[in-house]
């Protein structure tokens, strides 16, 4: 997306709802609004997972950048602070972009300067690239560094605080914080540094004030780091949490541009839409312990949980064919599972794993056997998950014998859910003990998946109603958009007339359209109820995708809060939001290879030919 309106960039109450996000592959991450006054306490410059994927500390909150030209000074920044915007740099924002990476491109006093920013991959670090496009006359960059020192979930105060041990030699400068968290390192290439350590005081975030939080923290700034430059110059700068910050910002550049580059290529997609949803599905897979992979089920608050991360598998690594990562992160689980059921969650301290879960156990089994249907994977599948998937149903048969299942109120996922999924387990596992030569037991547990269905049925369908109803007894009502998982999972438990008495109810009702990750599921829906005309419906429904990408988190979709399930707000960025979406684009809008052009009266989410940051002349770095 590349935005140059005015009226949107130098109005800081817009610009201001319109955010960028950059991961780093460890649960770290980088990110801020358009106009560069942070709302939110996770916004920041480098926020570095210490125990991967979680431990996230706010080590850099934002370089406050100013243009000195003739003795005159432009300050290129924004803050909200109470009852005021200081300073007001982004009545110098020209345009914003995000391909690869997002840019900003700010004009001061004939100065044209370009910023990018990107998250380094695998590392807990950002690199900035500073380029001078226009300049009338050589200028100084002044760059003040505002730390917090802090948990990601936390806000800083000075009161009571020791200021941190400040270093500065060879251009690069380093903060050293009392109470164990990591250093903070700034390379800035030929810069020289004036010490003036100070706390900047009552920072306001508006986006914590609106959900309800403590909103105001103080910053801690080391000086002012100065770098003289000219029309052309190019700078190049990296913020680490250790010895990262020595690294050259172009060396970190080009791999980062050449790794997203080759995610691109890899997936074989070429619609702009379905490219922009595999560089989205990129932030959410994550390392976990030395080689291991898993998915964050959303951003910035949220760790990394059993039921998103089976039921986002699909589309985050499946759609956009990068199988090996689809491995790991099944792998992950299925370790963290054995002997029982899957953990719910794992928590920010590293500490362990926040009880069981039922729901996310039987999203393994859909994640698993769709894994074998895109892979072919059978010994992956029959010697690392068909043991723990076995173990699975021998617990969800005590659970069953009482009638149908119920969630805890703490899973995140309703009783249609949990049922249509439990009868999708036992036809799974069917299907995985005929592959493996088990036919007799392939036969006994076949015949528990046409129970469980007749059951499911039985349970949940409402003649009166014409569709699904959650809830027993004479007063049910139409089940919401959820009963779309009776249609949309592997085995459909509804076919013929029920189904499309479903699928038209949920439309009558409210259908579920972007950003929800039941978007897939609907989509799914269609072409399995309405066939050719269903699969041509499912590509507008996400083509659709397009105008929400450019909103919110750009380049990215969120999620929903969950009323009934208190561990599941809604997050900016959302993996099943972003995963279902890829999923349904490439299983069911049929829109690749040659991609299908958007309508002409939508306007596209363009992911082009992005331009090269480390192309030009030499990076100072």
């Amino acid at each position: 997306m590349v935005l140059r309106d005015p009226a949107v960039l130098r109005d800081v109450g817009r610009a201001s709802r319109l955010e960028w996000l950059e991961a780093n592959g460890l649960g770290g991450y980088a990110s801020g609004t358009v106009s560069g006054a942070h709302t939110r306490r996770y916004h920041g410059l480098l926020v570095a997972a210490v125990r991967p994927p979680l431990g996230r500390v706010l080590l850099l909150s934002k370089l406050e950048e100013t243009v000195v030209l003739e003795g005159r000074r432009f300050e290129l920044g924004a803050s909200f602070f109470p009852g005021a915007v200081h300073p007001r740099g982004h009545e110098h924002l020209v345009a914003f972009e995000r391909a690869l990476f997002p840019s900003f491109v700010h004009e001061a006093g004939g100065v044209r300067l370009r910023k990018t920013i990107a998250a380094v991959h695998g590392e807990n670090a950002t690199a900035l690239l500073y380029e001078v496009l226009e300049a009338p006359a050589a200028f100084d960059l002044e760059l003040r560094p505002l730390a917090a020192f802090r948990g990601h979930h936390e806000l800083a105060r000075a009161a009571g605080k020791v200021a941190p041990e400040i270093r500065f030699e060879d251009g690069i400068l380093s903060m050293t914080p009392p109470g164990g968290l990591p250093p903070l390192l700034l390379s800035v290439p030929e810069a020289s540094f004036e010490r003036a350590p100070d706390w900047y005081y009552r920072f306001e975030y508006p986006a914590e004030r609106e959900r309800g939080f403590d909103h105001r923290e103080d910053l801690f700034t080391p000086g002012v780091l100065r770098v003289r430059l000219g029309r052309g110059a190019r700078l190049g700068i990296v913020a680490s949490a250790g010895d990262a910050g020595r690294r050259s910002a172009r060396e970190l550049f080009s791999a980062e541009a050449t790794r997203r580059r080759l995610l691109l290529e890899q997936s074989g997609l070429v619609h702009p839409l379905a490219q922009a949803l595999v560089l989205a599905a990129d932030q959410f897979i994550v390392q976990r312990e030395e080689s291991g992979r898993t998915v964050l089920a959303g951003y910035p608050w949220l760790a990394d949980w059993g039921r998103d991360a089976m039921l986002s598998l699909p589309g985050l690594c499946l759609a956009t064919r990068r199988f090996g990562d689809a491995r790991r992160v099944l792998r992950t689980w299925a370790r963290a599972g054995a002997g029982g059921l899957l953990p719910r969650a794992f928590v920010e301290d590293g500490q362990g794993q926040a009880g069981q879960s039922l729901a996310a156990s039987l999203w393994m089994f859909v994640a698993a056997y769709r894994y074998l249907l895109a892979t072919g994977d059978l010994e992956f599948v029959r010697d690392e998950l068909l043991p723990l998937l076995r173990t699975l149903v021998a617990l969800g048969e005590r659970a069953s014998e009482m009638g149908p299942l119920e969630p805890s109120p703490r899973e995140g996922a309703s009783a249609i859910e949990m049922n249509a999924l439990w009868q999708n387990a036992l036809a799974v596992l069917s299907e995985l003990e005929r592959r493996s030569g088990r036919l007799e037991e392939a036969e006994r547990v076949g015949r528990m998946a046409r129970f469980a269905r007749e059951r499911f049925v039985e349970a949940f369908w409402s003649e009166r109603l014409g569709c699904l109803a959650e809830n027993p007894g004479a007063s049910r009502e139409p089940a919401g958009p959820h009963q779309l998982l009776a249609l949309s999972l592997p085995f459909s438990l509804l076919a013929g007339d029920r189904a499309r008495k479903v699928l038209e109810a949920v439309e009558a009702a409210a259908p579920p359209i972007a950003p929800s990750w039941l978007a897939g599921p609907y989509a799914t829906a269609l072409v399995r109820v309405r066939g050719a005309e269903g699969r041509r419906r499912a590509r507008r429904l996400l083509e659709r995708l397009a105008s929400h990408l450019a909103e919110g988190v750009v380049g990215s979709l969120p999620g929903a809060a969950d009323p009934d399930n208190e561990l599941a707000p809604g997050a900016p960025a959302r993996a099943a939001s972003v995963a279902e979406a890829a999923r349904g684009w490439v299983e069911d809008a049929a829109a690749e290879p040659g991609g299908v052009h958007l309508s002409a009266r939508r306007r596209a989410y363009r992911i082009t030919a992005p331009r090269d940051p480390t192309a030009g002349p030499p990076v100072r770095s």
